[in-house]
């Protein structure tokens, strides 16, 4: 059964966001409201970078902390990093 999400006031009316919604809402639901203050430009950039991060690794935290992807612009900024450095890769 899918699940319909409501607009709230301020939220863009995206089909590719809605439907990333739609995704997080069923797969990750925890991670719902972070992604909804970053798509109402609600949040700050640091918020932006985390919702990268996660729908990039498939909302592991865990795969955030080990990503090697170190091409990546947000590579330095993710969040989850391992404790004492950038960590990651050696």
């Amino acid at each position: 059964m899918s699940r319909v999400l409501k607009h709230r006031p301020g939220e863009c009316r995206d089909l590719k966001r809605d439907q990333m919604l739609r995704s997080i809402s069923e797969d990750a639901p925890s991670k719902l409201g972070l992604f909804r203050s970053v798509y109402a430009r609600k949040s700050a950039p640091r918020a932006a970078i985390k919702a990268q991060c996660l729908a990039c690794c498939w909302f592991e935290q865990a795969a955030i902390r080990e990503c090697t992807a170190t091409a990546c612009p947000l590579w330095e900024l993710r969040p989850y990093r391992p404790a004492g450095g950038s960590g990651g890769v050696s």
